[in-house]
């Protein structure tokens, strides 16, 4: 019985974590480039639990991976040895985020595609 209560008490102290929000899907997504022209690409993510694999699509290709953390995702990648970091929040259907890589970064919003 005291065993139970301890298990209950520590597990209630360290807060269980959000489930991870869903991911998956192909998301359409645009940002203003360095001369303030509006840019697209889309971004392919496979999602099982937290982890995520997702492929980046616009005028380069960036294969990347990371974890879903509630509505946080974290995706690093690569492209010609030149890291690349995805940090987005999901919101339903909506995401909203940034890519960055060495002397560059974008914002960017997007839309999961339906059908």
């Amino acid at each position: 019985m005291m065993r139970g209560l301890i298990l209950i008490a520590a597990l209630l102290l360290a807060g269980a974590a959000p489930p991870p929000a869903s991911v998956g899907g192909v998301w359409d997504l645009t940002w203003k480039n360095a001369h303030g022209e509006t840019r697209g690409a889309w971004l392919l993510m496979r999602q099982q639990g937290r982890h995520v694999d997702a492929e980046l699509h616009g005028r380069h290709n960036v294969n990347a991976s990371g974890l879903v953390e509630g509505s946080r995702v974290e995706l690093r990648g690569s492209r010609l040895l030149i890291p690349y970091r995805i940090v987005a929040r999901v919101a339903g259907d909506r995401i909203e985020g940034g890519v960055s890589a060495p002397g560059f970064e974008r914002r960017f919003t997007g839309q999961r595609r339906r059908g």
